[in-house]
């Protein structure tokens, strides 16, 4: 997901935010690879605590804790800030 609320290579998602739309982590040694069929680029972004975020063009991603297998999209228009992204 990405909020409207960010901007590019910025999460402003935190606190309460951040306990229902976890950021999409990785660690420090994890390779980022992405399909062919991927157009943008990720990268990722370091977070306060020091853990690495995924980007999507510069984009923050997150996860919505209320979706619980892959394909759920539960997050969809929350609050008319938060968005499926769509590669």
């Amino acid at each position: 997901y990405a909020f409207a609320k960010d901007t590019p290579g910025v999460d402003t998602c935190t606190g309460d935010c951040a306990k229902n739309w976890p950021a999409f982590t990785v660690g420090s040694v994890d390779r980022l690879a992405a399909g062919t069929s991927l157009k943008g680029k990720l990268d990722t972004i370091k977070l306060d605590d020091g853990s690495l975020q995924v980007t999507y063009n510069g984009q923050p991603l997150y996860f919505f804790k209320n979706d619980h297998v892959p394909g759920d999209t539960n997050g969809q228009g929350v609050g008319k800030v938060w968005a499926v992204v769509k590669p």
